[in-house]
């Protein structure tokens, strides 16, 4: 389906870009194995890959919604460290599993409100407010543990959800298939998500027939918070506790993986399916890192050149739409 930008809105079938970038991600897996010696290719480390795709997928698969607005939220990573933390804190109080990981779940959402209502009551551009609710909860964290990680979170529910494997598969793993399953549900066969993208192709076209776009848009940032939630508990489960620095430069990383993806960053296109395959993407390049012994230095000089070459080839692709849909 079209918008009135030419673009294709949200579709789970393949398209030209989409298969481009199949193509690349295979060819990657090629040259790394081969510079491995063929250690990427061993169960072990594709589970890892697979492990580390979990974090930075869910939350692209959250923010997935935020960019069909047009907008964005560079508040991911503190919000993901932050419930991380909290719920640590939690249980390690005596608060059960369960309450915390509820209260974890709300505080993600709030968060996730707080931006939504900053950006589409108080009208204050996504970029900033999301940057200012980053930087306050990143501050709150550090001055509730001192820059102290916090350990002995020793629950065998949060080790199950962390640690946990259904056969060989990795329990993360599972719940961000299922949460991955819901999102490409809403976006593409809700009328949540044809809202979400009718305002990102036309804002004004959209509140005319009738679409709530306050009551949408901030829906879309506490859908993202809670994602990040889901995120934080998985990796709180992972790591028996929490740490003060969890989740800093993610938010780079999930823009990066849902533009690499075929998501717009300015609205109106996304692709769930694209997301998925963008975060399996970065987590390749970043473990081909490591198995082909790359300095660490040059780890987030890579994925500079990664974000911005995505960022580029998703800025001609605006204006190729728009000359198309002009000439129309």
């Amino acid at each position: 389906m079209m918008d009135s930008k030419g673009n294709q809105t949200s579709s789970l079938k393949f398209n030209p870009y989409e298969m481009g970038v199949y193509f690349v991600f295979i060819l990657l897996i090629i040259v790394i194995s081969i510079g491995s010696g063929g250690t990427f290719l061993n169960l072990q480390n594709i589970t890892n890959v697979l492990r580390q795709t979990v974090w930075v997928g869910i939350m692209t698969f959250g923010s997935c919604f935020v960019f069909s607005l047009g907008g964005i939220d560079l508040s991911v990573g503190s919000t993901y460290g932050c419930v991380s933390l909290t719920i640590s804190f939690l249980m390690l109080g005596g608060v059960p599993v369960l309450p915390a990981i509820l209260l974890g779940l709300g505080l993600g959402a709030l968060i996730g409100l707080i931006n939504g209502f900053l950006v589409y009551k108080v009208r204050i551009a996504p970029f900033i407010a999301t940057m200012a609710v980053m930087t306050a909860t990143r501050g709150l964290m550090k001055v509730a543990t001192k820059g102290v990680p916090i350990s002995g979170v020793d629950m065998p529910f949060m080790r199950a959800l962390g640690q946990g494997y259904v056969g060989f598969i990795p329990v993360p793993v599972i719940i961000a298939a299922i949460f991955w399953a819901i999102c490409a549900y809403m976006l593409n066969w809700t009328r949540f998500g044809r809202h979400v993208l009718s305002i990102g192709s036309n804002e004004e076209a959209a509140h005319l027939v009738g679409i709530n776009v306050m009551r949408t848009g901030i829906m879309t940032y506490v859908l993202t918070g809670v994602a990040c939630a889901v995120a934080g508990i998985l990796v709180t489960g992972r790591l028996e506790g929490a740490m003060p620095t969890a989740g800093e430069g993610y938010e780079l990383d999930v823009i990066a993986s849902a533009v690499i993806g075929g998501t717009s960053l300015n609205g109106g296109k996304a692709s769930m399916s694209g997301c998925l395959l963008g975060a399996l993407l970065m987590a390749v390049v970043r473990n081909g890192m490591n198995l082909l012994h790359i300095n660490t230095y040059w780890h987030n000089v890579v994925m500079g050149l990664i974000i911005i070459i995505a960022v580029v080839v998703d800025q001609l692709g605006s204006r190729y739409a728009k000359k198309a849909a002009a000439k129309v």
